[in-house]
């Protein structure tokens, strides 16, 4: 998770100029580089948590998809609302809701 502090920390330092690139101008080079970088982000942490492609429910490169999509709207919602969490509530609720879901109680389970 401290990764995930740090990459919500850099963009904390700098948020007017991930503010302005990500979601008043919407550059599409700035945005197509974050992503990039994010999509390595999910990768390896998917992959140092489950290494074995047999034991996640979708194929790898979905998830890494799906979750880097997720980040990224989530990083630009942080940013568009003025930053109402710190880094760190932004990293824990980003990690529990990444590998929980959004639900108290699994709602499919019942």
């Amino acid at each position: 998770m401290s990764h995930t502090i740090h990459l919500f920390e850099q963009i904390s330092l700098n948020c007017k100029l991930y503010k302005v690139f990500l979601t008043e101008q919407d550059i599409p080079y700035f945005s197509s580089g974050m992503k990039e970088i994010i999509i390595d982000f999910v990768s390896n942490g998917i992959n140092f948590t489950q290494p074995d492609d047999k034991k996640l429910t979708v194929p790898r490169e979905m998830a890494v998809r799906y979750f880097a999509a997720a980040f990224l709207e989530v990083i630009v919602w942080w940013l568009e609302n003025d930053m109402p969490y710190s880094s760190k509530f932004m990293s824990t609720q980003l990690m529990r809701i990444t590998v929980k879901g959004p639900y108290i109680d699994n709602p499919f389970g019942k």
